[in-house]
């Protein structure tokens, strides 16, 4: 299962590099987001997405680091590895899907992974179980960025689709949607650090909210309330810092 894990990984990263870089109708992810489907406001700026870097750096280290774990020592978190094999191969068939734009299929997949990321954070037991740094950081931390970018993932990808199938939003303007959904992304990080104490799950909200209000500087709603929900979660952090909240003991 160690080895099938690995190659999951390096196979999923792999996967998303052939198909952005000889996408199969020419049009990369980027390319989707900043032409096809670019009057759906809920999408960061490209840069945001530079995250995944951080993200397949921690599921690679996460892949070598549990070909040494013991099962009596470690078998809660070696239990996650079949989730993660499940999420590596519905990501792959995400990114196909969506560049092929076939949005629904794709929405559905990003569900499906979403609930794979969940499974293996919560078998990580992460903010629940006393760690040493480095097991935390090779056990836990990963499934908290993946976690929280693919949070923010799915409700790109729901926004997109449900433009794209012509819903008006009741009637209301797009952007007062767009600052619903950045609300209901930063709500998620409080949920994340009052009952996980995932400061780093909340650092990647942050991450998506700052460059969603600088990607739209001149949309007043959306720049606004995204600067006010970034300042309010760093807030809310740092009241944490200094509460000892996030201190663990190694």
């Amino acid at each position: 299962m160690g080895i099938a894990t690995l190659i999951a990984v390096f196979g999923a990263i792999g996967a998303n590099y052939w198909v952005n870089l000889f996408p199969p109708q020419g049009l990369k992810i980027a390319d989707l987001a900043n032409g096809v489907y670019s009057d759906t406001l809920f999408i960061p700026a490209n840069y945001a997405f530079a995250i995944w870097g951080l993200i397949y750096c921690g599921l690679i280290g996460f892949g070598f680091y549990q070909l040494g774990l013991s099962e009596q020592r470690h078998g809660s978190v070696l239990k996650a590895r079949p989730w993660l094999i499940l999420a590596c191969l519905l990501q792959t068939l995400w990114v196909y899907t969506f560049v092929q734009q076939q949005l629904l299929v794709s929405t559905l997949l990003m569900v499906g992974l979403l609930g794979a990321i969940v499974r293996c954070y919560q078998l990580a037991e992460v903010g629940r179980r006393r760690m040493s740094r480095r097991d935390r950081l090779f056990l836990q931390h990963p499934w908290s960025l993946y976690l929280a970018w693919i949070s923010v993932a799915t409700i790109v990808n729901v926004s997109i689709t449900l433009n794209e199938y012509g819903w008006d939003g009741f009637g209301l303007p797009q952007s007062l949607w767009t600052v619903v959904m950045m609300v209901v992304a930063a709500l998620l990080g409080v949920v994340m650090v009052r009952q996980r104490r995932d400061w780093l799950y909340v650092m990647v909200v942050v991450w998506a909210l700052l460059t969603l209000a600088l990607r739209y500087i001149g949309i007043f709603a959306i720049a606004s309330s995204g600067l006010l929900l970034v300042c309010a979660l760093l807030g809310l952090l740092c009241v944490g810092y200094v509460g000892g909240r996030f201190r663990q003991s190694a």
